[in-house]
């Protein structure tokens, strides 16, 4: 926090504006306690939580075994804040609820709102881990939670910050809600293009064991036929430098963070796949994970792993509809079908050459990878518009919250 407080703003601890309350596990041993009609929280429900309100649990507990955990029941409108592992994660209750030891709960005392409490909070993460503390698994204490230092402004300014910053998150919000949307488009569209074709092209149809109806004049491939499959090896010279991607370097499906740049001496035993603009990369382990993305402009000595298959489309096949058909469900499907292995299941580059679909020319190839590259485009464009709100909304709160920059507020009548 600054060292100067606006005028009419004061200083405070967090247990002076809200009540901090724990929560506690009744025994799984009594069936009489679970069931209920009282909502009961685990962390994990807030790591995974879409948004920043609660508004259902996956499980629930009886007054019964409410009473004989000593839960007290938080009231809508409080913010959740664990406490344990995940620590700092909040949300905003919009039902009563109760919550497993993971948790110190705040429940806003008069004078305080809600709203601004979940944000104030919420930016203190860093000083939440700070404070944690333990061997086993790190946690923050109750005591911990009570003496973290605030600023506090007069009820209306925090009801105006509030207003600002949650403006911010619904927005971020709405973009998610679109992302998600047209990722389910994509995956629509690019099921239907690689079974049926596009729409008009075709007249005449054919029944095609293991693929039902497919367009007459397209054919069954197996895609050794169409790829090469780790077509060039790279071999270490002393005094170069190369860019590395392995494994976590496929940040989602489709999508690769930066190379790490590393002198050719220090490289990994497993860098050893050169990989060349337009190449495809396809995880060997874990297929179910869809560890797979496409390479479009690749630097000078550019190494994959080996945990990689590097695909690269041959000249009967365009390359977005190869990277397509990879980023297909019933790619990922059949890898999974075929992994071995308990701990670590993996797949062989020749089972990946064995991938049978439909191809269709060349042409219905190019229109096809053109449109589903589109789809692509436009949801990375909306990723761009969310993470720069996210920005945005990060350094205002910083702003508002420490009254560096002031929200006008109405006068109360």
């Amino acid at each position: 926090m600054h060292c100067e407080v606006p005028k009419g703003w004061g200083r405070a601890r967090l247990g002076d504006v809200a009540e901090v309350v724990g929560g506690a596990t009744p025994s799984r041993t009594k069936s009489e306690y679970w069931g209920g009609d009282i909502p009961w929280v685990v962390p994990s429900e807030l790591t995974n939580l879409p948004g920043r309100y609660l508004r259902t649990t996956r499980e629930s507990i009886t007054e019964i075994g409410r009473k004989a955990a000593g839960l007290r029941v938080i009231p809508p409108g409080s913010v959740l804040l664990t406490s344990r592992a995940s620590i700092g994660s909040t949300a905003i209750t919009t039902i009563p609820v109760v919550t497993n030891q993971g948790f110190q709960n705040l429940v806003a005392k008069k004078g305080t709102q809600g709203l601004w409490l979940f944000y104030c909070v919420s930016a203190q993460q860093r000083e939440l881990l700070r404070r944690a503390s333990g061997s086993t698994f790190r946690e923050i204490s109750r005591g911990s939670v009570r003496s973290l230092p605030i600023v506090i402004p007069p009820l209306p300014e925090q009801r105006a910050i509030a207003a600002v910053l949650d403006s911010i998150d619904e927005a971020i919000e709405r973009t998610e809600a679109v992302i998600t949307a047209t990722e389910q488009l994509r995956e629509a569209v690019r099921e239907e293009l690689l079974t049926r074709g596009l729409p008009g092209w075709h007249s005449k149809w054919k029944d095609a064991r293991g693929f039902g109806i497919i367009p007459a004049e397209w054919k069954v491939n197996l895609l050794r036929d169409v790829t090469e499959i780790n077509r060039a090896q790279w071999h270490p010279i002393d005094g170069s430098t190369i860019f590395y991607l392995d494994l976590s370097s496929v940040v989602a499906p489709g999508r690769l963070s930066p190379p790490k740049e590393i002198p050719a001496e220090g490289a990994p035993s497993r860098a050893r796949r050169l990989v060349r603009s337009g190449d495809i990369l396809v995880s060997t382990v874990r297929p179910n994970l869809r560890g797979f993305a496409r390479v479009l402009q690749a630097q000078e000595n550019l190494i994959a792993s080996t945990g990689f298959a590097v695909l690269s489309a041959s000249p009967m096949a365009e390359g977005s509809f190869i990277y397509h058909l990879v980023m297909a469900d019933s790619f990922s499907r059949y890898l999974s079908n075929a992994a071995t292995g308990q701990a670590y299941p993996a797949v062989r580059p020749t089972d990946i050459g064995t991938y049978r679909f439909a191809l269709p020319s060349l042409p219905e190839q190019e229109a096809i990878g053109r449109l589903l590259d589109s789809i692509d485009e436009a949801i990375e464009s909306l990723r761009r518009k969310r993470d720069a709100l996210t920005n945005v909304k990060a350094s205002t709160a910083e702003a508002l919250l420490t009254g560096q920059r002031r929200v006008p507020v109405e006068v109360e009548r």
